[in-house]
């Protein structure tokens, strides 16, 4: 069975600091299987 992931965030709020850090973050589900 294919695990899913949903990933949450609003791009508006703070320095949009986790916009820069998404391609990292979907790097390290993909490696952990999901």
């Amino acid at each position: 069975m294919r695990k899913r992931a949903r990933i949450i965030y609003n791009p508006t709020s703070g320095k949009e600091q986790f916009k820069r850090e998404l391609p990292d973050a979907l790097i390290k589900l993909e490696k952990s299987g999901i």
